[in-house]
């Protein structure tokens, strides 16, 4: 428990806070000498379509004005609307680069923020059961999608040759014991996806259960999930430094170098195969899926 804190009352403190200060950097920006900006309107997810992976992607660039605006409203839209999941965050990847020397102003603002946007993440944890965690939240803030509100905007006072876009696919892969997997296909017994006929899924869980019994109890499996596609930013500083970073807001850049250029995110297509740079899960495991029911690899003899 949280002691004697008040947390439904502290959170909506935390909210008015965060949503001042936002619309102080907003007015900032709208008001700042612009060098360039661009960013990338991204379809929203569907409610219902959370856990499904992404096919294709279509990356829709604006510029000046058009583009400026929609990053300004960017860091203030926390709310899925209606039709759209609150479980998927809203990304609008780009660029907002001012002059060389914007003051201090944008910094100090941009700091507050995410110092109140960690804060109210820490307060939401005050909440320990997660079923309450979501009831209170959403009772305070209908329709916030919480991780989108507590996002850290990326403000960098370095000068920058350029920021080019990519699109970063993960894996998670994490070590399972037998009996957790056992213990997992039990519980999944009464929970038949669409896919699978009644009878089949019933079939499928106890084959994946015999399967397990069959192997020695210090067979090492893991768990390797593919995680939904994200937009990524390449950072090349002047003085060559390179840095990879998650592309989920607009990225404010306070120092462009006189060349600066921002690239292009271009359209994904699940189909087209990266050329370089993912690392391939599959090394760690074998290549054909063990279990039926949960992705579950056996692991890849050293």
């Amino acid at each position: 428990m949280a002691g004697q804190i008040d947390i439904p009352e502290k959170l909506r403190e935390q909210m008015e806070r965060l949503e001042s200060e936002i619309q102080s950097l907003q007015e900032l920006l709208s008001q700042a000498p612009i060098r360039q900006v661009r960013v990338f309107q991204l379809p929203r997810t569907k409610s219902g379509e959370e856990h499904e992976p992404y096919e294709k992607l279509t990356s829709e660039p604006f510029e000046s004005d058009p583009g400026l605006a929609m990053g300004v409203r960017a860091f203030s839209e926390f709310y899925g609307r209606f039709g759209e999941s609150t479980k998927a965050v809203f990304r609008l990847p780009g660029v907002i680069a001012l002059e060389a020397d914007p003051g201090e102003a944008i910094a100090a603002c941009v700091e507050s923020i995410n110092q109140l946007k960690q804060e109210f993440a820490q307060t939401v944890q005050l909440i320990e059961d997660r079923n309450a965690r979501f009831e209170i939240v959403h009772r305070l803030f209908p329709m916030l999608i919480t991780l989108q509100a507590t996002r850290q905007i990326q403000y960098y006072n370095e000068e920058m040759r350029s920021v080019t876009f990519t699109w970063g696919r993960k894996s998670s892969i994490r070590v399972v014991t037998r009996e957790e997997l056992l213990e997992n296909l039990r519980n999944l017994q009464h929970q038949k996806p669409i896919a699978f006929e009644p009878e089949r899924w019933e079939e499928a869980i106890n084959e994946d259960m015999i399967k397990l019994l069959a192997l020695p109890k210090d067979t090492e499996l893991r768990y390797r999930r593919d995680l939904k596609v994200r937009p990524m930013a390449n950072l090349l500083l002047a003085d060559g430094t390179k840095k990879l970073r998650e592309a989920n807001l607009p990225i404010i850049i306070a120092n462009p170098a006189e060349n600066f250029r921002i690239g292009i995110l271009p359209n994904f297509d699940a189909s087209v195969k990266p050329k370089r740079g993912r690392k391939n899960p599959q090394r760690l495991t074998e290549e054909e899926r063990f279990l039926t029911c949960l992705p579950v690899y056996r692991a890849k003899e050293a």
